[in-house]
């Protein structure tokens, strides 16, 4: 015999699932119309609902993959896998992007961009100079 705890979960689990199902039945009484606009609402809700921490935590993410691009590069030149360098102006595009967030992070005072930036040009310049001097 079910305790009175399991046999609450049960039924919130039954009333979920019925919920659920009048769901798909009212969503299946709609047209493609209405389906579609209830979708674009429900979207357009889920993405208002994203935090400011969200949109700071994919800046970062970029800036860290725009900092990495040329490593695996740098790195097989370094090694001797290959001797062609990556494009100059993808570098020096990637570069000026860097730059250009790395000034307005400062201007903002957003010292994790700033610390993050600053790491990655050093550590770029550190293999570019054992490139060329070794």
């Amino acid at each position: 015999m079910p305790t009175t705890s399991t046999q609450d979960g049960i039924n919130q689990k039954s009333s979920k699932l019925d919920a659920t199902f009048s769901t798909v039945k009212r969503l299946s009484n709609m047209n493609l119309s209405q389906k579609l606009t209830n979708y674009k609402e429900a979207m357009v809700k889920y993405f208002e609902s994203m935090t400011n921490a969200t949109a700071e935590t994919f800046s970062w993410l970029c800036i860290l993959v725009l900092n990495l691009a040329t490593v695996p590069s740098f790195i097989a030149v370094m090694s001797g896998l290959t001797s062609k360098m990556p494009p100059l102006d993808i570098v020096v595009l990637m570069w000026g992007a860097l730059l250009l967030y790395f000034i307005r992070s400062a201007i903002l005072k957003d010292m994790l961009m700033v610390v993050t930036i600053g790491f990655g040009f050093a550590i770029q310049a550190i293999l570019l100079g054992f490139i060329f001097f070794t």
